[in-house]
C-alpha cells in the first residue's frame, strides 16, 4: 500500500498556532514587523515545522520543499542574502 501524500488540509491540524509564534529571540515591533531570517535560520525553521508535521516525510523531500520555500522567500526578499 502506498505512503499517503500530504496536503495542506492533512498537514494543518498538526502545526498549532504556537508553533507559528515567533520564536523567543525573535523581536516583533509595534508596527508588526519582525527580524528577518537569514537562509540559513529559515531552512532550520522549515526543517523543523515540517519533521514535527510531517515525520514521515523522507530526507530527499525534506530537501526539496525547504529548497523550493527558501527560494520563493528569497524572490520576495524575505531572507537576508
Amino acid at each position: 500500500m502506498p505512503t499517503p501524500v500530504p496536503t495542506p488540509a492533512s498537514i494543518a491540524p498538526a502545526v498549532s498556532p504556537a508553533q507559528a509564534a515567533p520564536a523567543p529571540d525573535r523581536q516583533v515591533s509595534d508596527a508588526g514587523f519582525c527580524d528577518v531570517l537569514s537562509a540559513g535560520e529559515l531552512k532550520q525553521e522549515i526543517t523543523e515545522a515540517l519533521l514535527a508535521a510531517v515525520p514521515t516525510m523522507t530526507a530527499e523531500q525534506l530537501l526539496g520543499v525547504r529548497e523550493c520555500l527558501v527560494g520563493l522567500a528569497q524572490t520576495h526578499g524575505w531572507v537576508e542574502e
